[in-house]
């Protein structure tokens, strides 16, 4: 009988055990969920379609810190980590009803953080959960700002864009003025949109500059250097972009901007995010601060009762979710928006909405007319639908007067607040405004309304989308709720000066009770409907 030598491979590295693999599982089994609530919101707001890559790049920077991670030790922290779980139930009730609601959002995304730093703290102390924290909170960057943020910096960029967009044309010798967002040339007029801002690149910027500092492991100051750099490259280069778009519009027609207009953009964004590796390139210190303090690399266990328990808790939420909100929608009832087009009037005409606006908005369908009453006020009216569906509120959120117009022009001179107008049928919640647009005065009224809702006594539950009425909502039961817009917008005839704006509000409301009625949506044809 033959003996043959063992033969042993002492730097060889152990398989994965089942309590790794589970410990893998209960740290990314929160993450999945919340990534699962972010996607739909990635794909229907381009502005946060970077969010997509913030998952992949935040494993990498996890894999980096991983060599130089300290020694581990053992922390209780099992009641926590369960009672974190549990609170994620009544969060995902609020978001289910208002998926687009930044409260609902950031409270799920700073749940899963914490119970994902339990866990680490679980499996290897504070002291271990504290150097991966980093990105931990980098995954925070794809959830979306919060709507008044993100409008109040959308609306600022878009007018400094505007104003420094003019200058330069002048120091390029090409005739142009502002106007609200948008810039006249001698061809014609070009509105600086929310794409033309600088907001989409100012939030991938701060994302990229995140990712670059923890990259080449700056200093807590060099980051801050580095985001607000970001923010610089971000605006300037779509100064650059509005820049040369507008001269080469001034040169070749506004017909030649659809040629140039993503290539510019494309390319701007690839300046600002070169620029930023760069400038992290140049800043990075010679001395790698992740030196290994430890000789652990091994993954960490934890007991099967965490990642079970977790992901049990997670199935339970996702069917209570699903439960509540089947057993109200089945007996809501449904209304719908029923438009009596004054087609009488001599100067009515239709209105062709732009193709790029159904592109931003996503809405299912949308009528839209101008006309002229006898007494010489223009007059002009919008109605679009969105059907139910996941993104129908979001998307119809996109939809305000106070972005709309203005791109076009218009500047917002006040805002008159939300009251309840009475329509056959029922009552709207709507918002007057009023703009001033070429000098004149322009009238705006605007609801949103929602097909389904149990909320048709405006005492009891208003559809203004303050936090209070999204718990209400949530209350209720109600989700994924058929969409519905109308903006009415007056424009007085010159020799009917208004010597305050009651008069004019009160010629809306009254349009709007012979335009708008509510009716049953079973009552409508299906291809109506």
């Amino acid at each position: 009988m033959t003996l043959r030598p063992t033969i042993s491979y002492p730097n060889r590295k152990p398989p994965v055990t089942m309590g790794a693999f589970l410990w893998l599982v209960a740290l990314l089994a929160p993450w999945a969920f919340l990534i699962r609530r972010l996607c739909f919101l990635w794909e229907t707001d381009p502005q946060y379609a970077y969010g997509w890559s913030v998952p992949a790049l935040a494993a990498v920077l996890a894999c980096l810190r991983w060599p130089g991670q300290p020694a581990r030790q053992q922390v209780r922290a099992g009641v926590l980590i369960f009672l974190v779980a549990a609170l994620i139930l009544p969060i995902r009730v609020l978001q289910e009803a208002a998926p687009d609601w930044s409260v609902a959002n950031w409270s799920l995304g700073l749940a899963a953080t914490l119970l994902t730093f339990l866990l680490l703290c679980r499996s290897g102390g504070l002291r271990w959960a504290c150097w991966f924290l980093f990105p931990l909170l980098f995954l925070l960057t794809a959830i979306p700002w919060p709507q008044r943020l993100d409008l109040w910096l959308t609306q600022s960029l878009m007018q400094r864009v505007a104003a420094l967009t003019v200058e330069l044309l002048g120091w390029l010798s090409i005739p142009a003025f502002r106007q609200g967002n948008l810039i006249h040339l001698p061809v014609g007029p070009i509105g600086i949109d929310e794409a033309c801002s600088g907001i989409r690149s100012l939030q991938a910027m701060l994302m990229a500059s995140l990712f670059l500092g923890e990259l080449c492991r700056l200093t807590v100051f060099r980051r801050i250097g580095l985001v607000l750099a970001g923010f610089v490259l971000a605006f300037a280069g779509n100064v650059i972009r509005t820049t040369l778009l507008s001269a080469i519009a001034a040169r070749s027609g506004l017909g030649s901007i659809h040629a140039w207009h993503d290539p510019a953009g494309l390319a701007i964004l690839c300046f600002g995010l070169a620029g930023a590796w760069l400038l992290a390139t140049f800043w990075r210190s010679p001395v790698s601060p992740m030196s290994a303090t430890g000789s652990v690399s091994s993954i960490p266990q934890l007991p099967a009762l965490f990642p079970v328990g977790i992901i049990l808790s997670l199935l339970f939420t996702e069917a209570s979710v699903h439960l509540w909100y089947a057993a109200h929608e089945s007996t809501a009832p449904s209304l719908h928006l029923a438009f009596a087009w004054p087609s009488q009037e001599k100067t009515f005409h239709s209105i062709s909405i732009p193709e790029s606006a159904r592109r931003v908005l996503l809405f299912s369908s949308g009528d839209a007319a101008a006309w002229q009453d006898s007494a010489g006020r223009g007059w002009s009216a919008y109605h679009l639908t969105w059907a139910p569906g996941r993104t129908s509120t979001q998307s119809a959120r996109m939809h305000r007067p106070e972005t709309c117009l203005e791109a076009t022009g218009a500047v917002l001179i006040r805002d008159f607040g939300r009251e309840v107008a009475p329509v056959p049928g029922g009552s709207l919640s709507c918002r007057e405004y009023l703009f001033q647009r070429d000098g004149a005065p322009l009238y705006v009224l605007f609801s949103l309304f929602e097909q389904r809702p149990a909320d048709r006594d405006p005492g009891a539950m208003l559809q203004d989308w303050s936090g209070w009425s999204r718990i209400q909502r949530a209350l209720a039961g109600q989700r994924n709720l058929g969409q519905e817009s109308v903006e009415l917008a007056m424009a007085p005839s010159p020799s009917e000066p208004y010597p305050d704006t009651s008069a004019p509000i009160g010629l809306l409301k009254t349009r709007l009770t012979r335009l708008v009625s509510l009716v049953p949506l079973v009552s409508l044809p299906p291809a109506q409907r």
